[in-house]
């Protein structure tokens, strides 16, 4: 093996390992703003997203059947209420109280009432869980039924 051919494979290693050098500084570059602008943003962008879920559910409450949460809400509240509120009353009740959260949250203002009416709403959404079992027995059986299959094979 001669000499000259050393040095090109070494020169030509060099270069290589400069351009992976150059690439690597230059991701972390971009990974550096990134992750700045996640830190500065993100709970913005997180409020926002969850101003526009809750006011996009509450809106489609007001129209009578659009909303896929309608039977669920109407059957809670009819249960929470035992039922001395009529359903079309709390299915608007319920829409408004959703649409002023996500309103809030969306706007920016009036962030300690949207956080007061969100843990009054998180009660009502979570408590469906215990209030009416065999609306989420299904997705929860159809879980167990894929759990108890995939462990079966292992």
């Amino acid at each position: 093996m001669s000499p000259a051919g050393t040095g090109v494979i070494r020169s030509r290693r060099d270069r290589a390992e400069a351009v992976v050098r150059r690439l690597r500084n230059g991701l972390l570059q971009v990974e550096n703003v990134v992750h700045h602008q996640l830190v500065q943003h993100s709970i913005t962008l997180l409020r926002v997203a969850l101003g526009a879920v809750f006011l996009a559910f509450g809106v489609l409450k007001y129209f009578p059947g659009i909303s896929p949460a309608e039977g669920l809400t109407k059957a809670t509240t009819h249960l929470l209420t035992f039922g001395l509120v009529p359903d079309d009353v709390s299915i608007v009740a319920i829409a408004t109280l959703e649409c002023i959260i996500g309103a809030c949250l969306l706007l920016g203002r009036w962030m300690r009432l949207a956080v007061w009416l969100l843990g009054g709403e998180l009660i009502g959404i979570l408590s469906h869980s215990r209030c009416c079992p065999a609306a989420c027995s299904t997705a929860h059986m159809a879980h167990r039924r894929w759990r108890a299959s995939t462990s079966s094979r292992t």
